[in-house]
């Protein structure tokens, strides 16, 4: 849902790519210099040239005059390339490479030969789908989606301990130097379902109608399980039908635009999508088009903006409001997804409807900045997407997504279920998403749920159970990572992740030096890559020296030539 940069480490991290990209353009001038200097005598056709900036790395290629560039993570190199010139931006690299033969190369990189799955994920299926049996992916990414159709989908095992960098300060926010500065610590999380079990802004996107919205929080309450089985009571409660809104207040981002924020919040009109001056609830069976968005907050009011205060730094001028608290919490929605048929086919998003959950900090600052520094969401902050339609090819398919960093490195794709909900385009819609206190996620559809003041655990176990067919996706059990020459540095995610099963108190005492430890490292590889582009300078250079030379030599011996022929002529 958002703009996916690394908020803290982007700068590092887009030097690091700079220099990559610097660094396979020299080589590969270094490489047309090596192959003119062959051509004209004056190096032999196995000369090797190798820069190596790097610590516990094994390059093995079996490539002929081949120029690679590598600042990696997790990222595995194995090129059958001929004079070809390759860069990867990674960290966690194996890089075999064999048998060169007139080759360059460059790597810049912290402990490579290293295996790193961050992106595992063990799948249990438990029922029969009731859909196609295709083969269902592990891990999400861009191209690839699950194919099999359930009713229910269970994240087991949600929860780990680390943190993420909040929003330390706005300025200059309606000039075109705005820039936003986040803290240098980090804001701590743990326990069962971390971080979501910070408070959470709840997201709609059209082409969507909202019949129906609950929020619930229980004792106790964990799904098949006898001694955890406390009822669950409604703090929050919309029905379009009769304009009833208990602890709910609509906004939408109808407000100033900003160079590095974007627009700003606004209460939402009835219609859900315009500017409104006070509180409006939506009106009955309000329509949003594709790329049209509302947010749902509680209706009790932040403090002033401030780093210390409740509800941390915000936009001046905007309405702000807490999100929906707890670790073990539940929503439910009754709504329609139809197709589109109103919005132009080229509107962004078109015909993608969604539901989603942030942290409710992100939306107060920036749901989509502009600016790395203007949002916790790439450092971790969370996201869970319920329903949400993610390709057009697949228009009828709903996935569920979580983006932090327990047990992935790429919160852009974060893990998506192995599975997919169907979306119903002419029907109604029942279901949600319960947080249990057992570190399980569950999202179900069933037209059987009653969104009722108060909600029996019998009554929801049914509902789940009688959905259908469940997937159910166990996360990983992050480790503490080592920062050894001898483990794999990763990257900022890899670093904070901490084991669940270690108790809250050594989990919270290395949380800060995890990420002390990670920034430091980046910066070495920042400084390292800077090494590495100094370093093929001077190579260049040498490679001008060698080829000025070369070209000396060859018009010294034509002058030569040319004088010999003319004394023979005299003769």
């Amino acid at each position: 849902m958002l703009p996916k940069n690394i908020a803290v480490l982007g700068t590092i991290l887009f030097a690091i790519q700079t220099y990559a990209f610097m660094a396979t353009v020299k080589m590969a001038n270094i490489n047309a210099r090596q192959q003119t200097a062959v051509a004209n005598g004056v190096a032999d056709a196995n000369t090797q040239v190798t820069a190596t900036t790097a610590t516990t790395t094994t390059n093995n290629n079996n490539n002929n005059q081949q120029s690679t560039t590598t600042t990696s993570a997790n990222n595995n190199n194995n090129n059958d390339n001929e004079q070809s010139s390759s860069t990867s931006t990674s960290a966690n690299n194996n890089n075999n490479n064999n048998n060169n033969n007139g080759q360059s190369t460059s790597t810049t990189s912290a402990n490579n030969n290293n295996n790193n799955n961050n992106n595992q994920q063990s799948t249990t299926t438990t029922a029969a789908a009731a859909g196609d049996s295709a083969n269902d992916v592990t891990s999400s990414s861009s191209s690839s989606y699950p194919t099999v159709l359930y009713s229910a989908i269970e994240f087991e095992n949600l929860g780990y301990s680390g943190g993420y960098y909040a929003v330390k300060e706005l300025s200059d926010v309606d000039t075109d130097s705005c820039s936003c500065t986040l803290d240098s610590d980090t804001t701590a999380f743990s326990g069962v379902n971390a971080p979501l079990n910070e408070e959470l802004s709840v997201h709609f996107r059209g082409p969507l109608v909202l019949k129906k919205f609950a929020y619930y929080v229980s004792e106790d309450w964990a799904y098949n399980n006898d001694s955890a089985t406390s009822d669950w009571s409604r703090l929050a409660y919309y029905d379009s039908s009769s304009s009833t809104a208990e602890n709910v207040t609509f906004l939408t981002a109808a407000g100033n635009d900003s160079s590095c924020l974007g627009y700003a919040l606004t209460y939402a009109g009835k219609d859900g999508v315009s500017a409104a001056s006070e509180s409006t609830v939506l009106e009955d069976d309000a329509l949003i088009i594709s790329d049209e968005e509302f947010i749902i907050y509680s209706n009790i009011s932040c403090d002033d903006s401030g780093y210390d205060n409740d509800c941390g730094v915000y936009r001046s001028g905007t309405p702000a409001y807490h999100g929906y608290y707890g670790s073990v919490k539940m929503f439910l929605f009754e709504f329609t997804m139809p197709n589109e048929d109103t919005a132009p086919e080229n509107t962004t998003d078109y015909n993608l409807p969604a539901i989603w959950l942030l942290n409710a900090r992100i939306p107060r600052t920036s749901e989509y900045p502009t600016s790395t520094n203007c949002s916790c969401w790439d450092s971790g902050c969370g996201e869970f997407d319920i329903f949400e339609v993610l390709n057009a090819t697949y228009s009828d398919n709903l996935y569920t997504t979580i983006h932090d960093y327990q047990g992935t490195s790429d919160i852009d794709d974060g893990i998506r279920a192995n599975g997919y909900l169907k979306r119903y385009t002419d029907a109604t819609m029942k279901g949600g998403v319960v947080f249990d206190s057992n570190g399980s996620a569950i999202v179900f559809m069933n037209n059987d749920t009653e969104i009722e003041s108060t909600i029996s655990s019998s009554d929801l176990n049914s509902w789940i159970e009688d959905a259908g067919s469940m997937v159910e996706d166990t996360l990983d059990t992050v480790e503490s990572t080592s920062t050894s020459s001898s483990s794999s540095p990763g990257t900022m995610n890899s670093v904070i992740k901490k084991s669940i099963n270690e108790s809250m108190t050594q989990e919270e005492s290395h949380s800060e030096a995890s990420f002390a430890e990670t920034y430091q490292q980046l910066n070495e590889a920042e400084a390292a890559a800077s090494k590495l582009e100094n370093l093929l300078d001077s190579i260049e250079a040498k490679m001008d020296s060698i080829l000025a030379e070369a070209g000396e030599s060859k018009v010294e011996k034509n002058e030569k030539g040319e004088a010999e022929e003319a004394a023979e002529k005299e003769k």
